[in-house]
């Protein structure tokens, strides 16, 4: 139940979200019926290169953007870390315990998709549909000169903004060179969530996306963040690590309004 709860919220979060941002001058036969658009606006870091940056990028973001990634555009001076797909079936247990992380039952794993064999089929079901993403990159969170390995798992479909968009979460877990344990510390930087609490080490990570860039070398990680008192409201923000002081430099809000169009009319 509360899975589909989170679908559903982030359905509409990033339908809007990552949708289409119509241009203010578009001939009106070329919209569709009903359309999405929205307002950017830069709430914090204002003056701040990398903040002013991200703001260019987000008004600029193209129509064929998906739900799961950035408008990191290497123009304005961002790039990505090199992102390895791995395998979901081949790496169950890795994943496992990601997704205990992320999605932690409430009363143990018996009877869960985490009990036994179930969690294989469940993985395989997933995987079907484009439901389940996991990938690794080596990355230095916190400016040490140590780069660790980072995991970046998407739970939910990733597909073409003109249609609903089903992620459910995209949340980012360190873990140690060989990849048998979480590194808490270092995920907890970037994981940056008011609602961590016991039981929940990672906060409620449904409706929220996170992931990490870099603009002109320097390393920043980030979240979309769907406001809960308000549908059509979501936020941005991003942050930057210096060893374990993690500081939120950027923030941005959008908001999602619709424009209903008839062939040939005024929107």
């Amino acid at each position: 139940m509360r899975e589909r709860a989170g679908a559903v919220l982030m359905m509409s979060m990033l339908a809007g979200l990552l949708g289409l941002l119509i241009p203010a001058v578009v001939p009106a036969n070329n919209l569709p019926d009903e359309r999405h658009f929205g307002v950017f606006e830069m709430l914090e870091g204002k003056g701040v290169e990398v903040c002013e940056a991200c703001f260019k990028a987000l008004e600029a973001m193209p129509s064929d953007l998906t739900g799961c990634e950035r408008p990191y555009d290497p123009e304005l001076g961002f790039s990505v870390p090199e992102w390895t797909e791995l395998d979901p079936l081949k790496n169950l247990g890795l994943l496992k315990k990601v997704m205990l992380l992320a999605q932690p039952p409430t009363q143990g794993i018996s009877g869960t998709i985490f009990d036994g064999e179930n969690f294989r089929r469940e993985i395989k079901g997933q995987m079907g549909h484009g439901g389940i993403s996991l990938s690794v990159a080596k990355i230095d969170i916190n400016g040490d000169g140590r780069p660790e390995p980072v995991l970046k798992l998407r739970k939910g479909a990733c597909i073409n903004p003109h249609d609903a968009l089903h992620v459910q979460y995209q949340t980012l877990v360190v873990v140690n060179d060989d990849w048998t344990t979480v590194d808490p510390t270092k995920t907890d930087l970037v994981t940056q969530n008011p609602r961590k609490r016991a039981g929940w080490p990672n906060g409620d990570v449904f409706n929220r996306l996170y992931n990490v860039f870099q603009y002109k070398g320097h390393l920043y990680f980030d979240k979309w963040d769907h406001d809960d008192s308000n549908f059509d409201l979501e936020t941005f923000l991003i942050y930057e690590a210096v060893g374990n002081k993690v500081t939120a430099i950027c923030k941005y809000r959008y908001e999602r309004r619709f424009r209903s169009q008839t062939p040939g009319g005024t929107p």
